[in-house]
This record gives structure tokens, C-alpha cells and sequence, in this order.
């Protein structure tokens, strides 16, 4: 037994050497955003020119704040900032992340080795400096260029003393198409906004802006430079700060936007970066595991804990039957094995007797089903209740309980005020209709008698609530010949998506949630999206559930509330990324 045990200890080991996945949450960008910084690019001026351009009120604003903003006659803002005893003229921001804790940032080479103006060049190269606090002192820190590759578009800076929390880079084994991303960063489009672009709100001038999108494909430029196309929002400023997944680790780093088609943006992929940390000897951290949703996680580590405890149980029960085998052939021999054990005495007893000729048992004959249980239902079958009140008929099939209510989670809705969310579930059998109310607030009425469990005949009439065109039921006996229409099945176009399956009287909802019977994790999605459903009469509708981005058939520039399908019809939910066909199932 002492090897079964060794075994089991080793299988316990290896499960946890395992790459165990990263749970995707909110906080997990947001703590991703705080090692994103602001990057000042600076123009280092020449003493003469100081006396020239700074005025005593400008040099007293500097000496008090560490910056002065001045406004030309045309209406433009010049920054002059001071650093190190010198004064320097403000060229723009962009932003950069860190990646080790020796202070290592990566950005852009467009910004830590901006191009200066044709005048300006004289002056000298420009200077990156990372912007710590701006109030009640501004506080810059310098950066030190380490390399830079104006083909990538890409640097890696490193300043002394900076303390944070590095950023992993997520593997392009775990990033695909669609997946959830986050421009992460200080665009200048938010600085329009803000009081003196920026200035006038300190604190928030110093935390980066999060913008959420997809990921739309991996591709190589014309440049032969491997990039994400993506639209999780950017613009100037931006430049340099991260493109980072559910989990916060970095996907690329923003660098472009198309001229033209405003919501395609362009980041550097991670193995792009990742020889130039390298030769740079910087310890960056490169995940392993794969980002995923915290449903998806939990799934996962149910099945691994459910596997390592099968797995255990093999080994115990091999181990134990080798153990008795052992015992077995000892008492067969005549040997008198020390047994402490009654149980196992008189199991190896009863081994050894069984070798002799004994006559079967007789079968037990099974015992009789309990007054009032329910048998299993025979598969297949189904049956529908006739509405009296002007709704829609329920079609039940055999064996399957339906809940009735008045929204989500319930497989039947009854759009009525005085019907509670969770009325009432049936359950056919294939020859009644059992009842049970839920507990709702106006009650559940079998032919006109209030009940809480109840057992429908044919001909009964079930009611929801006491007014009785509210929701009122017949279950009429089948017709012969009576056939029910046939399943309807919405094929998604994108294999990534799931198929939709409809059956008489059946109510599916679609949305982002992990409530609705179908769950489409796409940002675009809403949490509930839209609902469809399929009569008795084979009749498929589809209704918008106030949808964000909107519900279509054929068209998407033109949304539905309410609609009925047609075989061949195409159903977009938000656009044309997520397409659905109606055909016969």
C-alpha cells in the first residue's frame, strides 16, 4: 500500500506544477493601468535663449509649480518646464509601461526618439521624462534610452528609482481574434477635455485612461512587422502605453490609428518586443497561462480537482484490491495471515467459500412504485395547453420541467404584470401534467380552486393569477393526426459562435450574460440582447431586448423591435460580426 500512497503524493505534485489559468477581471486592469505612465518629451534651451523667452512672472510660476503655460497671439499653449537647474520647452506626451522592477519602460520610438523640427534640431535631441506627480510640485523623473528600432516603432527606457508592479506579456499561444482588450494610457483627446488640457486636474493628469475593445486579427505590415489590428480606442498620447487583455497582461503596444477608418488601430506585437528586451538583459515576466473568465476558470478547476480525485481513487481502489488478492491467496494456502480486521476477515472468507458450489440467489422481485410517484416519462412526446386569454399556447414535451414567468430565467414567458418572474414549473409525463407554484404573489388556480401542487386531466384548466384573462389554459386531449411543427435552427455564420436550436413553444434568450440560454461573450453584445421563440404553430419571432448596439434581418441599417422570421432570413445582432441563418432543423 505504501507505493499506492507514493503515487498518489506524486499526482497530488504534478497537478500543482500545472499552468493554472489567469483569472480575467476588472481589477486586474485597473491594477494594470497603475504602471502605465505620462511621458513628457523635452527640449533642453540654451541659456541665451532662456533670458530671451522667460519673463520674471514665467520664472516665478516655474519656481512655484515646476511649470508655466503660456498662450501666443493665435490662440496657442507653450509649456516651459524646468528639471536639473534647466529649463526645457514641452514637445508632446506620449505614454510607456513598465515591464521589470529595474525600472524598465517600454514606448514608442516616434516618442523617446522624437524627430525635432527642422529649426529646432540645433538645440539638440529631445529628452523623455516621466511625469510622477504634478501637484503641489511637479516631479519628473528622467529616462535613459536604452535602444530603440524606428522599423518596430518601438523603445525601452529605464529610470532610476521607479517602484511599481511590472506588467506581464500575455504569449500569442493564449491571443486570438475577439478577444476583450484595453487601450491603456493618456490621449490627447481626453487632455481636450479637461481643464487647461489636462493641468487643471493634477491628480487625474497622472492616472491612465482605459478604453475597451476586441481584438480584430494578427497580421504582418507592410513593413513585415508583426501587429494586432484592434479597436479599443486610441489617439495622440496614447502612443507607447499598452493593448492588455482581461488580465492585464500586455497584448502589444499601441503605436497607429488609420487615417481615414477611425475605430482600426494598430499595436506592435509582444514578439516584436520581446529580442529587444532580451539584448537589453531585462527581467521581464512572460505569462504562461491562458486568460480566462471567472465562470470559464472556475469550470476548469472543478474538473482538474474532480480528475486528481478520480485519479487518487484508482490508485486506492488497485492498491486495496491487490491487497485483498494477496490476503486471498495466502488463506488458500493454508496460511493464517495476521488480520486485524473483521471486515476483511470475512471478506477473504467469503472469497475462499465461493470457490465451492453454491446455487444462485433468486432474483428479488422490484419493489412497487410508492402510491402517487411519478414514473420517468417514455422519450419523446409532447403536449400543449391552449390559451383562453389571446396568448400564445405552451407546448410541453415529455419528461423535462418548464418554468413559467415573467422574464429570465423562465423557458416560458408570460409578459403580464400580475404573473411573478418565477410562477409556476409543469412537468408532463407523458400522460399528466404535474403542478407546482412557486411561491407567487397571485397564486396559480386549477379550475378555479387555488393550488400550490397540483395533477392537470385533460380538459382541466390551469390560470395564472384570479383574473382570468390574465393568463388561462385549457389542456385539451390531441386531435389524431395532431403533429407538432418542426424544430427551426438559427446556424451561426462564425464557427466560433454557437448554433441556435428552436422547438415548439420554446423561448430562448441571447446575450452576454451567463443568465441567458445562449451566452455570446462579445463586448458588443448586451447583457441581454434579444429574445427568440418558436410557437406551436412552427412560427419563429424575433424581439430586440433594448439591445445597445441593436438587433437586424438582412439589413443592418435598419434595427427591429419585433419581428417574425422566414427560412433563409440572416439575423445580426450589433453588426455584421455576429450573423445567424433561420433554416430547418
Amino acid at each position: 500500500m505504501k507505493i499506492f500512497g507514493r503515487k498518489a503524493v506524486w499526482l497530488a505534485w504534478l497537478l500543482c506544477l500545472l499552468p493554472w489559468p489567469v483569472l480575467a477581471s476588472q481589477q486586474a486592469v485597473l491594477d494594470a493601468s497603475h504602471s502605465v505612465y505620462r511621458l513628457w518629451i523635452g527640449l533642453p534651451l540654451p541659456a541665451a535663449a532662456v533670458d530671451r523667452i522667460v519673463s520674471p512672472a514665467m520664472l516665478s510660476s516655474i519656481n512655484d509649480k515646476g511649470y508655466v503655460v503660456v498662450t501666443n497671439d493665435d490662440g496657442g499653449m507653450m509649456m516651459f518646464f524646468r528639471n536639473g537647474g534647466r529649463l526645457f520647452l514641452h514637445m508632446g506626451h506620449g505614454s510607456g509601461y513598465l515591464v521589470s522592477k529595474n525600472g524598465h519602460l517600454v514606448t514608442n520610438d516616434h516618442v523617446a526618439a522624437a524627430q525635432l523640427p527642422p529649426d529646432l534640431a540645433h538645440l539638440g535631441p529631445a529628452q523623455v521624462f516621466l511625469v510622477h506627480t504634478l501637484a503641489p510640485k511637479m516631479e519628473l523623473l528622467p529616462a535613459k534610452l536604452l535602444t530603440s528600432d524606428s522599423a518596430k516603432d518601438l523603445s525601452v527606457l529605464q529610470i532610476d528609482g521607479l517602484q511599481g508592479k511590472p506588467l506581464s506579456l500575455a504569449s500569442l499561444d493564449h491571443i486570438q481574434a475577439t478577444q476583450a482588450v484595453f487601450s491603456l494610457g493618456f490621449p490627447g483627446a481626453s487632455d481636450d477635455l479637461s481643464a487647461s488640457r489636462g493641468l487643471g486636474d493634477p491628480e487625474s493628469y497622472v492616472k491612465a485612461v482605459i478604453a475597451e475593445g476586441t481584438l480584430k486579427r494578427h497580421f504582418k505590415n507592410a513593413d513585415n512587422k508583426d501587429t494586432w489590428e484592434h479597436h479599443a480606442p486610441i489617439s495622440g498620447g496614447n502612443s507607447g502605453g499598452p493593448l492588455v487583455n482581461s488580465c492585464g497582461q500586455v497584448v502589444g503596444t499601441n503605436y497607429a490609428g488609420h487615417r481615414v477608418q477611425l475605430n482600426t488601430l494598430l499595436a506592435v506585437a509582444n514578439s516584436e518586443l520581446v529580442p529587444m528586451l532580451q539584448s537589453q538583459n531585462v527581467a521581464f515576466v512572460q505569462a504562461k497561462a491562458q486568460c480566462v473568465d471567472a465562470a470559464t476558470a472556475q469550470t476548469r478547476s472543478q474538473m482538474m480537482l474532480l480528475y486528481a480525485g478520480m485519479g487518487v481513487l484508482v490508485l486506492l481502489a488497485a492498491g486495496g484490491g491487490l491487497y485483498l488478492m494477496r490476503l486471498k491467496s495466502q488463506v488458500k494456502a493454508g496460511m493464517n495471515p495476521p488480520i486485524n480486521s473483521q471486515l476483511i476477515r470475512k471478506i477473504v472468507g467469503m472469497q475462499q467459500g465461493a470457490a465451492a458450489s453454491s446455487p444462485s440467489p433468486a432474483p428479488r422481485p422490484a419493489p412497487a412504485a410508492h402510491p402517487g410517484t411519478v414514473q420517468a416519462a417514455p422519450a419523446g412526446g409532447s403536449t400543449r395547453l391552449v390559451s383562453l386569454s389571446g396568448g400564445a399556447p405552451i407546448v410541453l414535451s415529455a419528461g423535462r420541467a418548464q418554468l413559467l414567468g415573467r422574464m429570465d430565467p423562465a423557458d416560458i414567458i408570460v409578459d403580464q404584470a400580475q404573473v411573478s418572474a418565477r410562477h409556476v414549473r409543469l412537468l408532463f409525463d407523458g400522460s399528466r401534467i404535474q403542478v407546482e407554484d412557486l411561491g407567487s404573489t397571485n397564486g396559480t388556480f386549477v379550475n378555479g380552486q387555488k393550488v400550490t401542487h397540483a395533477t392537470l386531466q385533460h380538459g382541466d384548466e390551469l390560470q395564472l393569477t384570479q383574473d382570468a384573462a390574465v393568463a388561462r389554459y385549457r389542456w385539451e386531449a390531441p386531435q389524431p393526426g395532431t403533429v407538432l411543427a418542426a424544430a427551426w435552427k438559427l446556424v451561426a455564420l462564425d464557427n466560433s459562435l454557437p448554433d441556435i436550436v428552436l422547438s415548439a413553444g420554446q423561448t430562448v434568450s441571447v446575450g452576454r450574460n451567463s443568465s441567458n440560454q445562449v451566452v455570446i461573450e462579445r463586448p458588443q453584445v448586451s447583457g441581454v440582447h434579444c429574445r427568440i421563440s418558436m410557437d406551436a404553430a412552427g412560427v419563429v419571432t424575433l424581439e430586440d431586448a433594448g439591445s445597445t448596439n441593436g438587433t437586424f434581418v438582412d439589413d443592418v441599417g435598419s434595427r427591429i423591435s419585433r419581428t417574425t422570421l422566414s427560412a433563409g432570413q440572416t439575423v445580426y445582432l450589433a453588426g455584421r460580426d455576429i450573423a445567424y441563418r433561420l433554416t430547418q432543423a
